[in-house]
């Protein structure tokens, strides 16, 4: 070879080299890349798995909480019973209104 050509081939080199590097950093980044897609999709699966898991523990814990529920239980497994009278009557002599209405205004003047 002639002193001539020496430049050219290293040059030419040089070039395959470069083509070649950039040709391998694509290739690489295009790996990365897909393998940061499957990533996402990955994690998106599990949003959404955690998403329906919560809203399947949501309707249990209604399930539970509701009066439905609660009331049935307390009275076949605790032997609690709902009281259904409310109104009551409570009885007091006049003797015994004016001790409580004298008290009162003893106690606020």
């Amino acid at each position: 070879m002639s002193n001539s050509n020496k430049p050219l081939l290293l040059y030419i080199l040089l070039l395959i080299l470069s083509i070649a590097g950039f040709l391998l950093f694509t290739v690489i980044l295009k790996i990365n890349y897909k393998q940061l897609l499957m990533e996402k999709d990955q994690a998106n699966q599990e949003i959404i798995t955690a998403i329906q898991e919560q809203k399947k523990l949501n309707a249990i814990y209604q399930d539970l909480t509701s009066e439905d529920y609660i009331v049935p239980y307390a009275q076949n497994n605790l032997s609690l019973i709902k009281n259904f009278s409310s109104s009551g009557l409570i009885k007091l002599s006049e003797e015994r209104i004016q001790f409580i209405e004298d008290a009162l205004s003893k106690r606020y003047e």
